[in-house]
């Protein structure tokens, strides 16, 4: 009667154990069940949203936008003129360049000569130092002393030359160019350009329409205002 008694209550409990786990994995299962559920109804619905979009782009037409419409632009007039020929034949070019000429060579023969007063002076120091003339160690370094100043300044006098020759060659060309687009101003209102290019023989312009050629116009204006 005890191991009945003993099986029964041994039942009793297994049941109550699985009364007490029941509800847990039920809960869990409708939970699952819940979240395939809503998962499973947002891809339908998005899937359904992309089919709606394939229909209507296959189906309902898509306005174009209009397209822009480009006017073409107005034509200019465009002339050439030849540097190497206005340079050749333009009489201030002759004149500027002679001036800078006597410029520079002025500048190079005062050059010349304060090197030959220093090569002078070297030559006479180290006379001195052989028929011992100086004889004292201070003598002789004030006199090296001398010489390095004379030569500091005469290089320093050189590059100074230098700057001021490039000055005078940039003045001469703008005077040449500040003339021609003077001339080119003032040619006759059947010779006006909206743009008047330059060239030269050893320019990027390889080829230049004959007919568009003002070399010559300009030319008559320059040399009647360097008349005046």
């Amino acid at each position: 009667m005890e191991e009945e008694q003993d099986l029964i209550n041994n039942n009793s409990n297994n049941e109550s154990e699985n009364n007490f786990s029941d509800p847990i994995a039920n809960q869990e299962t409708q939970s699952t069940k819940k979240c395939k559920n809503n998962y499973n109804f947002w891809w339908q619905l998005i899937l359904s949203i992309l089919v709606i979009a394939l229909i209507i782009l296959q189906f309902v037409p898509i306005k174009k936008s209009p397209k822009s419409i480009i006017t073409p632009a107005t034509s200019s007039k465009i002339a050439h003129i030849n540097v190497d020929t206005i340079m050749f034949k333009y009489p201030l070019v002759d004149t500027l360049h002679n001036r800078l000429q006597r410029q520079i060579t002025s500048l190079e023969t005062d050059l010349i000569n304060k090197q030959n007063s220093l090569q002078k002076n070297m030559q006479a120091y180290q006379d001195d130092m052989q028929s011992g003339k100086i004889i004292t160690k201070d003598e002789a370094n004030r006199r090296e002393q001398l010489l390095m100043n004379e030569q500091q300044e005469l290089l320093t006098l050189r590059d100074q030359y230098d700057a001021q020759i490039q000055r005078l060659q940039m003045s001469m060309q703008t005077e040449i160019l500040d003339s021609i687009k003077s001339a080119i101003k003032n040619l006759p209102p059947e010779k006006s350009f909206d743009y008047v290019l330059g060239y030269s023989n050893e320019g990027a312009i390889f080829y230049a329409n004959p007919s568009f050629d003002i070399t010559n116009d300009v030319l008559t204006v320059l040399n009647k205002r360097f008349k005046k």
